[in-house]
């Protein structure tokens, strides 16, 4: 499992968005990374996505 976790951090950093922030295209990062501040989900979600995100994480 730790040799898994390993390949895919190996693979995942060497994609080039990870290592400019920006896609082969020059298409920014925040196209797809969100600033990660707390409560923030509220402004993505739609309410059926928070619903069934609760039932995936309490199950």
């Amino acid at each position: 499992m730790l040799e898994d976790i390993l390949k895919l951090h190996s693979i995942l950093s060497n994609l080039e968005i990870n290592k400019t922030g920006k896609l082969v295209y020059g298409q920014e990062s925040m196209v797809y990374f969100l600033q990660g501040e707390v409560g923030d989900w509220k402004n993505h979600l739609s309410t059926e996505m928070v619903k069934k995100l609760d039932q995936i994480t309490k199950h």
